[in-house]
């Protein structure tokens, strides 16, 4: 099963995208600049986000770890 991830766009050069994380990003599917939240997939953007999204991702996320570990 493949989990695509939200990640901020810290830095741009040619079709390679820097995020937040230090992961090293193509970004020669979705056109993004610095500060972008973005969805990661393995190394690939597959989309962009608002900030309101990449936030409920994160939300939902950490309500399900919440949820795993109280079992």
């Amino acid at each position: 099963m493949c989990f695509a991830l939200p990640q901020k766009i810290t830095q741009i050069k040619g079709n390679q995208a820097k995020s937040e994380q230090g992961d090293t990003l193509d970004s020669s599917l979705v056109s993004v600049k610095k500060g972008d939240w973005i969805l990661k997939q393995n190394s690939l953007i597959i989309g962009k986000l608002s900030t309101k999204q990449a936030r409920n991702i994160f939300r939902l996320i950490k309500h399900l770890k919440y949820q795993a570990e109280s079992k």
